[in-house]
């Protein structure tokens, strides 16, 4: 093989260290499922605003405590990259823009509770 080829390799094992989790302006995803060759969901702009409609129910006094919930508990939110390490691109691998949509497709949603973890241990 010709040395030329591996004369610039970077001297890192990884490029990024990202934290992903609920984007902080909490943004709803749209209710219908991911669709990734649908040209809407490239670039990872799948968004959709509330509606006059959800924004008047929400505001609503008739909404009751369990509807409110109900809404909150089905609803999808949009993922952001909250840190990573380094803060600034490498001039040779810039940390691509869709990372986010990439650890977490389907967005987050809240839970009311969760299961504990479970471990095993296994000794030889």
């Amino acid at each position: 093989m010709d040395g030329e080829l591996f004369e610039h390799k970077p001297e890192r094992v990884a490029d990024y260290f990202v934290v992903v989790g609920l984007d902080p302006d909490v943004v709803p995803l749209q209710d219908e499922p991911f669709a990734f060759c649908d040209e809407r969901y490239q670039g990872g702009h799948n968004l959709e605003m509330p509606s006059a409609a959800t924004e008047e129910k929400a505001g609503s006094a008739k909404e009751s405590y369990e509807a409110a919930v109900n809404r909150v508990l089905n609803t999808r939110y949009r993922a952001a990259v909250l840190d990573r390490f380094p803060q600034d691109d490498y001039s040779d691998s810039a940390l691509p823009p869709q990372v986010a949509m990439f650890a977490l497709p389907e967005g987050l949603t809240v839970k009311e509770s969760c299961r504990l973890p479970t471990f095993c241990i296994v000794l030889f």
